[in-house]
């Protein structure tokens, strides 16, 4: 049986000083000021209106979120 990795999610911030949360390879070296979240971590935040998904609307592979004070 092949065991296949799944991404992780990864907080950080993006080139522009945005904070956001992407899925990562599992083999992602966490760099400082960078945390790996869970599911749970993301499901709570977007509900609640602290993240913002906006999968799909940049050309990366994988979800993407970014913290809903930054899109302002």
């Amino acid at each position: 049986m092949k065991s296949t990795k799944r991404k992780k999610l990864m907080l950080s911030t993006s080139i522009e000083g945005d904070v956001i949360v992407a899925n990562v390879k599992p083999t992602q070296i966490r760099n400082r000021g960078e945390y790996f979240v869970s599911e749970d971590f993301v499901r709570l935040n977007e509900e609640n209106g602290t993240l913002t998904d906006m999968t799909g609307k940049f050309d990366i592979d994988g979800r993407i979120y970014i913290l809903t004070a930054d899109l302002n």
